[in-house]
């Protein structure tokens, strides 16, 4: 049976299959987390002039970063079926989006000196006309979109091929002729030099006179 997540409020129509779910990784906001840590570093740094207030001001600038940050992340979630591909995200706003698996036209990694180095990045797939769906800060990105395109392949393995119409042996078929094919030319016939009557080519005797062709 398969254990793959479904994304909340999502619902499955009839055959389709969940291949992977995901969410926005916590390596993508390294920034706001190392931000964070800087915060209490320079609340620290304020209790040297013997002060607590910058301590308890920096502190809560760092804690509403990190829960910023995991927010962001439990509110992400991103879900590939054989049916299509689908992501959410925000916080206050909530943007959500899917792309029909048919419909994918290409897969674009974007990944940074970060991203490359930590194993994460944005991927964005491309449909027919300005349809695209992207997925910002996945782990392991190569890897799901490896996944993604051998679901396309595989629905594409799996579509049925058009059934030829098959005579049975006992039947030929046979081509109708064509009208020209009955159309008598001047050609197929003579004049008989004697009488002038009309006669086939090949004939040596004329069939109205008798009197043999020169």
């Amino acid at each position: 049976m398969n254990d793959v997540k479904i994304p909340s409020l999502l619902a499955l129509s009839d055959g389709e299959v969940p291949v992977w779910y995901g969410r926005q990784t916590f390596k993508s906001f390294l920034g706001s987390i190392i931000f964070g840590f800087l915060l209490l570093v320079l609340g620290l740094a304020t209790l040297f002039f013997g002060t607590t207030i910058g301590l308890g001001f920096f502190a809560l600038m760092a804690v509403v970063d990190w829960v910023l940050v995991a927010l962001y992340v439990i509110n992400s979630e991103y879900f590939v079926s054989n049916r299509r591909v689908f992501v959410k995200y925000g916080i206050i706003g909530r943007t959500s989006n899917d792309l029909k698996i048919e419909w994918v036209s290409g897969t674009i990694v974007h990944q940074g000196l970060f991203g490359r180095v930590l194993n994460f990045g944005d991927l964005e797939f491309t449909g027919a006309g300005v349809s695209k769906v992207r997925l910002h800060g996945v782990s392991d990105v190569l890897m799901i979109k490896g996944i993604v395109e051998d679901t396309i392949q595989s629905n594409v393995d799996r579509a049925p091929v058009p059934a030829q119409r098959s005579y049975p042996a006992s039947q030929s078929f046979t081509p109708t002729p064509t009208p020209e094919a009955n159309v008598v030319t001047s050609q197929q016939y003579k004049f008989c030099q004697f009488c002038g009557s009309r006669m086939p080519s090949p004939a040596i005797f004329c069939p109205s006179c008798g009197k043999q062709q020169l």
